[in-house]
C-alpha cells in the first residue's frame, strides 16, 4: 500500500542567524560512532579516551 504524502512547497525562505553559542575552547572531539561533541582532556601515554555516550574508544595516549 503506497502512502500519499503531500508535496510541501515553502512560501518563505528560512534564515538561520545562529545555531548556538560558539565553543569556548578548541579541544573538542566528535565521536565517530554517535557524533557526540565533548571536551577531550590531555591523556597520558598509558591512558585511553572513550566517548561518554556510547563508550567508543576515541584515542589512545
Amino acid at each position: 500500500m503506497a502512502l500519499n504524502t503531500p508535496q510541501i512547497t515553502p512560501t518563505k525562505k528560512i534564515t538561520v542567524r545562529a545555531i548556538g553559542e560558539e565553543l569556548p575552547r578548541g579541544d573538542y572531539q566528535r565521536c565517530p560512532q554517535c557524533d557526540m561533541l565533548f571536551s577531550l582532556p590531555e591523556i597520558n601515554s598509558h591512558q585511553s579516551a572513550y566517548c561518554p555516550r556510547c563508550q567508543a574508544k576515541i584515542r589512545d595516549g
